[in-house]
């Protein structure tokens, strides 16, 4: 596995580390970072200064029904920014899975996710 995923396997928590190592997350995760950055790394800088200055200022007027599901053991993104995000946005619904982390949330309930959407 590339760095990037073994650093992310070594942070993240068991389900997590189980996701990327055995349950195929880890190649997928690898080859979307590959390509974020083969043309460089501006686009994937400009993202992280956008989200480290995001407050949520305009997410109150996304109209949109927003599905959002999380990990409650995910060290990545806090569940607090899942709570802020739909306590802000008028049709968001988060639902939360106890035992899961950032990767494994979709890695082992994508089937659950997609019936429901």
């Amino acid at each position: 596995t590339s760095r990037v995923v073994a650093h992310l396997a070594h942070i993240c928590g068991p389900r997590d580390r189980e996701a990327l190592e055995v349950l195929g997350v880890g190649p997928v995760l690898e080859e979307s970072f590959r390509q974020a950055v083969c043309a460089g790394a501006r686009g994937m800088v400009a993202e992280a200064r956008l989200f480290a200055g995001f407050h949520g200022e305009w997410l109150d007027r996304v109209e949109a029904p927003v599905h959002w599901y999380h990990g409650e053991r995910d060290v990545i993104v806090p569940l607090v920014m899942a709570r802020r995000a739909e306590a802000a946005m008028p049709r968001c619904r988060v639902r939360c899975y106890p035992d899961e982390g950032h990767f494994s949330v979709l890695a082992r309930h994508l089937g659950k996710v997609l019936s429901e959407l």
